[in-house]
């Protein structure tokens, strides 16, 4: 973690990935976009943050702010987030990693590039990351710190897509979950496939089975839409499908339970049934694993199943790359300060030359005649626009100078 006094960059990130916390226990930190607004209320009314991203994907659940006091701010996360966690009462308890300053806008870099995923050089964080953002932006919670934040993020993460860093043929938690049901079952034999949720990741999952096998596989989701594709059930109907299926895979943006031994009534005596639960919060009740015959694999189940090796010579040249896009970034912040001191000392300077200024004279010099008033009145305010123009000066060299160094 850099010291906030040698890092001046405002950002913070604090969070739980797969490495630190199950995905069971990562269930319990993700917000709601209702949530995330009140979150980010508080902490911009204390005067904690300018704005709140919270990011939930396959990986992990972290909550990034832009905050001029860092460190301070990633305190008050952790000890929410760790309160959050905490589950029932003698469980370990955890802590989140915290970054702050340089350190946060690096980790969010790598992780906008797949370097932090368990699927190492994944295309699909990219697309999370960019949601999340866009996300602050449209419910007003973000900042000009982390929209001019976000931009980086995509430079990453197409770095990463043109460099190759890590498998090719899995770029992303749908291609895991396919993989590991064709190293299970035979990608031949007369077998259905149920899949729950017809979202991004559902759909993917979908054509990715289609794709590379040649079991049935049945689509079904909450919602029908007319004129959709006709081979989507409803979910209702999920009891039944799974009694006639080998696997399923529940991959909804529900934020309840989806199946449950409730749902599992229905299986034939002797039923073998493998379920791949992709949600985050889980959506498949860990009890559906003791009912007889059936396999759950979870998140972390599908990271054991899973083994991604990266090229790290690429790898190299992304972490190469996410330095100067730091350093671009740090810029910016550099500039967009020397902006709002441009703006300020604007705003001072029209304030005493326009109210100050005869103000003090009116006070201090009550009886001096009006042309004289207006003499003085005129030969303050020209020191006071050659004291402002000084300051104009220095801060546009200072730019122009930095400008020419980027080029």
């Amino acid at each position: 973690m850099t010291s906030p006094v040698a890092d001046p960059l405002p950002l913070v990130a604090v969070g739980y990935d797969f490495r630190r916390a199950s995905a069971a226990r990562r269930s319990r930190l993700v917000l709601s976009a209702e949530e995330a607004d009140e979150l980010a209320r508080k902490l911009i009314d204390a005067g904690m943050a300018t704005g709140l991203v919270a990011l939930n994907t396959c990986n992990r659940n972290e909550w990034i702010a832009s905050t001029s006091t860092p460190a301070w701010t990633g305190e008050i996360l952790r000890a929410r987030l760790m309160k959050r966690l905490q589950g029932a009462l003698g469980e370990e308890a955890v802590e989140p990693y915290v970054y702050i300053g340089r350190d946060a806008a690096r980790h969010i870099l790598a992780v906008s590039a797949g370097l932090e995923s368990f699927i190492v050089g994944e295309h699909q964080i990219a697309s999370q990351v960019h949601r999340a953002f866009d996300e602050a932006r449209e419910r007003g919670r973000s900042s000009v710190i982390l929209n001019g934040f976000t931009p980086f993020t995509g430079r990453a993460s197409r770095e990463s897509l043109l460099s190759g860093v890590g498998d090719c043929s899995i770029r992303g938690v749908h291609d895991a979950a396919v993989r590991c049901l064709a190293a299970r079952f035979d990608p031949k034999a007369p077998l259905n496939v149920v899949v729950a949720g017809t979202g991004e990741i559902g759909r993917r999952v979908v054509d990715g089975l289609r794709h590379q096998t040649r079991w049935k596989v049945i689509p079904c989701n909450r919602t029908v839409r007319a004129g959709g594709p006709a081979d989507v059930q409803p979910l209702e109907k999920l009891p039944e499908l799974l009694a006639a299926s080998d696997m399923a895979v529940v991959c909804t943006a529900a934020f309840r339970k989806v199946l449950t031994p409730e749902e599992l009534k229905a299986l034939p005596r002797g039923k073998k049934l493998t379920v791949v639960d992709l949600g985050i919060p889980t959506q498949v009740d860990p009890a559906c694993a003791l009912v007889p015959g059936v396999e759950l694999i979870d998140l972390d189940g599908l990271q054991e199943s899973v083994h991604a090796k990266a090229d790290e010579k690429n790898v190299d040249h992304i972490r190469a790359e996410i330095e100067q896009l730091i350093d671009d970034f740090a810029r910016f912040c550099k500039e967009r300060d020397m902006v709002r001191v441009l703006q300020t000392a604007q705003e001072q300077h029209e304030r005493f030359s326009r109210r100050l200024i005869p103000s003090l004279i009116e006070e201090e010099l009550p009886g001096l005649e009006e042309a004289a008033r207006r003499r003085l009145a005129y030969r303050l305010r020209g020191l006071l626009r050659e004291y402002t123009n000084s300051i104009f000066n220095s801060i546009h060299e200072t730019i122009a100078e930095r400008e020419h160094d980027r080029n």
